[in-house]
């Protein structure tokens, strides 16, 4: 399994309504993926967005990489537009237990 952790801190003038349509139809046409596994979102105590998605294999972590419509929100998304700061980690699994790679996520 693969996972993709994703931080994001929003400027604070980012329109915050745009940005939860984007992010809910970017979960809707990464669940359609194949080899997709689950997305779950949280905010932590500073603010930060931190999202976690899970997929089957790097093939498939790439499928959704390159989908068009993901390219497209990654465009709208770039930081200094509504993003202050974004970081991706990509992590491969191994019974079990996580070990962290270096990756292009294309987050």
């Amino acid at each position: 399994m693969i996972l993709t952790v994703f931080g994001t801190t929003y400027r604070d003038d980012a329109d915050m309504e745009r940005e939860a349509r984007l992010s809910r139809r970017m979960a809707q046409v990464a669940c359609r993926k194949p080899g997709f596994i689950s997305y779950k979102s949280y905010v932590a105590p500073d603010g930060e967005q931190i999202g976690i998605i899970r997929f089957e294999s790097r093939e498939a972590l790439k499928g959704w990489r390159d989908d068009v419509a993901h390219q497209r929100a990654r465009f709208q998304m770039t930081p200094g537009d509504v993003l202050a700061a974004l970081d991706a980690e990509v992590a491969t699994t191994d019974a079990g237990r996580a070990t962290e790679e270096s990756a292009d996520t294309g987050a």
